[in-house]
C-alpha cells in the first residue's frame, strides 16, 4: 500500500512540475464571427453592429432560415433589434423550424422588442407552422404587459394551434 501511495505522489509531483514549467499561452483575439447572423447569433452585439455600419446584408440568413433578427429577438438585443430594423430587416420572415423574430421575442416576453417589431410591420399574430401565435407564447409566460400591446394591435384571443387545438 505504501509503494502504490509513493507512486501516486511521484506521479502527482512531476504533473505539478511539467504544468508549471509549462509556458502559458497568450490569447490571441480571433477574426470575430465571419458574418452579421454568426455575430448576431453569438450575441456579439458590438461587431453585429459594426457590421450594419460597413453595409452588410442584414436579411442574409444561416443555412436554416435564422435571420439576424430573430437572432437579436431571442438573445433580448434591443439595440441591435432597432439597428436591424432601421437597416431594414425583414420582421416577417420564417426560419426552417417555424421560427419568427416576433415569435422570439414573445418567447421572452420583451415589451420593447415587440413593439419595436409591431411599428416595423410584424404580423400581431406571427404564427409558427402549428400555429403557434406571439400572444400564445406571452400567455404561456405569463407576461400581462406583452399581452395587452399584443392585444393592442389586434392579436386574435381566440387563435389555435394546430396540434392540440
Amino acid at each position: 500500500m505504501r509503494r502504490w501511495m509513493l507512486a501516486v505522489t511521484l506521479l502527482l509531483g512531476l504533473a505539478a512540475g511539467t504544468a508549471a514549467a509549462a509556458p502559458v499561452p497568450t490569447p490571441t483575439p480571433g477574426p470575430g464571427p465571419a458574418s452579421l447572423v454568426d455575430a448576431a447569433q453569438q450575441q456579439a452585439s458590438v461587431q453585429a453592429l459594426a457590421l450594419i455600419g460597413q453595409g452588410a446584408d442584414v436579411n442574409a440568413a444561416s443555412q436554416d432560415g435564422t435571420t439576424p433578427l430573430m437572432w437579436a429577438a431571442h438573445s433580448g438585443d434591443y439595440a441591435l433589434v432597432q439597428a436591424l430594423l432601421k437597416a431594414h430587416a425583414k420582421v416577417n420572415v420564417s426560419n426552417a423550424y417555424g421560427a419568427n423574430a416576433m415569435l422570439q421575442a414573445a418567447q421572452f416576453g420583451d415589451v420593447r422588442i415587440i413593439e419595436a417589431l409591431l411599428k416595423a410591420g410584424a404580423d400581431v399574430e406571427s404564427p409558427n407552422a402549428d400555429g403557434e401565435t406571439a400572444l400564445m407564447r406571452v400567455a404561456r409566460a405569463g407576461n400581462v404587459a406583452a399581452g395587452k400591446l399584443l392585444l393592442k394591435h389586434g392579436a386574435k384571443v381566440n387563435a389555435r394551434e394546430n396540434f392540440r387545438g
